[in-house]
């Protein structure tokens, strides 16, 4: 995601989910206490994304977005291929 804004990039299906700050904000602090030393494991920067009855679906959502972005705007059929893989069951 911080990729995509740097570069400007626009996408109207990515920008949709990108424009909903609260689960942006939530999935910032999410990654942040998964990859940075928390004292507390479980703290609001995990448990507020973690415990959103919408954030999975949300994510799920932007995932798919940012698969379709990728293959379209990189069309090496390898990366297709390998992206497809990856694609979470039920999110397309």
């Amino acid at each position: 995601m911080e990729g995509y804004l740097d570069l400007g990039v626009r996408d109207a299906e990515i920008d949709t989910h990108l424009d909903d700050a609260a689960h942006l904000q939530k999935l910032r602090r999410f990654r942040n206490a998964t990859f940075h030393y928390q004292e507390d494991p479980f703290s609001d920067k995990y448990t507020d994304f973690k415990l959103d009855p919408s954030g999975e679906l949300w994510v799920l959502k932007l995932n798919a977005a940012f698969r379709s972005f990728f293959e379209r705007e990189l069309p090496d059929h390898h990366l297709s291929t390998y992206l497809r893989q990856l694609s979470p069951v039920g999110a397309e």
